[in-house]
């Protein structure tokens, strides 16, 4: 393999960090991927999380002829391998690559480019079935910047490390890492918390990353507890939005909307079939949720869709057993009869 990869004195140093875990079917040509980059001057950080297949292997088939690294940990997760990553790197710039993900060849030459002036580029990004782009372009400075937060929130622009460079200095200075003790919502609560610290904001509306896998899918798998965890995350983004003195009309509503729609998928998500829970034990929950009084206060803005609308009159009317059924058959549908749950998803 030739060395393609220099070393230069007058330009940023980027620390691209991915983390792998039984990524073989993904990881070659996420890393060709990589030296294929038109930006030259960075190093490349492989945490292997204990993966179990041929991962390692391939990782260091590469280590002696490109300025790659590799950390070996026993299985902890995504958000411990970031952090592994972000305490060995040397870069002025941080960039956060997925082993099962690709990023645009010119991806890092642009985001350094506008790196120059700001503390944070974000740029859009592509999935198997959808694009996502930021609502906004250019520089903005932090102000500016929260008075579209709720818009970009939802766009799905946020949450991800992925689509956006770091400065390594305010990582470094301020102590921020990834939360390892949660499996939800890591993500947004490490973007929360470098926002915090930055000044100015340079918005891409240009899809420089793209995610090959449906990662954070609610029809993929159960998630267990997954209305605490959502109830945890808004309480954190309101939070940090009073802090800036963010959480204008505009954005309390995008914002309310958004966690509306996440009470729903958290009901949903009861009646997935890996669901260990008896049928009794589901039904107890879903009331749980059903009568928790930050749902109670959400039933405004439960307007995005027909689900929503219905599920918030049966909130309002303390319909519980309509809601069960409701959701046994949403999700007897999606199982048995994919397509027509498709349509009737398309009639929201």
């Amino acid at each position: 393999m030739k060395k393609v990869f220099q070393i230069s004195f007058d330009k940023p140093l980027v620390s691209i960090i991915v983390p792998v875990y039984n990524a073989e079917h993904f990881l070659e040509t996420c890393i060709e991927n990589i030296i294929a980059q038109t930006y030259k001057h960075i190093e490349v950080i492989f945490v292997n999380d204990g993966s179990t297949d041929r991962s390692k292997r391939i990782i260091e088939r590469y280590i002696n002829v490109h300025p790659f690294r590799l950390i070996n940990q026993e299985n902890k997760g995504a958000a411990s391998a970031r952090n592994r990553g972000l305490e060995a790197a040397k870069g002025s710039y941080i960039q956060f690559v997925d082993a099962d993900d690709l990023i645009k060849h010119d991806a890092i030459e642009k985001h350094v480019q506008k790196m120059e002036h700001a503390d944070l580029v974000i740029s859009g990004y592509e999935t198997i079935h959808e694009t996502y782009m930021p609502t906004i372009a250019g520089l903005y400075d932090k102000a500016d910047f929260l008075t579209h937060f709720g818009e970009l929130f939802q766009k799905i622009i946020i949450p991800s490390p992925c689509n956006k460079m770091y400065r390594k200095d305010i990582i470094e200075t301020n102590g921020i890492k990834f939360c390892e003790e949660m499996v939800l919502g890591e993500d947004l609560l490490f973007n929360l918390a470098y926002l915090a610290h930055c000044k100015s904001i340079y918005l891409l509306q240009e899809p420089l990353y793209f995610y090959r896998t449906n990662k954070n899918s609610l029809t993929h798998s159960y998630q267990d507890d997954l209305f605490e965890r959502q109830k945890a995350l808004f309480q954190a983004v309101r939070k940090f939005l009073r802090k800036e003195n963010a959480l204008t009309n505009k954005n309390r509503q995008q914002i309310e909307t958004i966690y509306a729609n996440a009470l729903l998928h958290a009901a949903t998500n009861l009646f997935h079939k890996q669901n260990p829970y008896t049928v009794k034990q589901r039904f107890q929950k879903l009331i749980a949720i059903m009568n928790d009084e930050e749902t109670k206060n959400q039933l405004p803005y439960f307007t995005d869709s027909k689900q929503a609308k219905l599920f918030s009159r049966l909130i309002e009317q303390e319909r519980h057993l309509r809601a069960f059924i409701f959701f046994q058959i949403k999700e007897f549908l999606r199982s048995h009869f994919h397509p027509i749950f498709q349509f009737l998803r398309k009639l929201n």
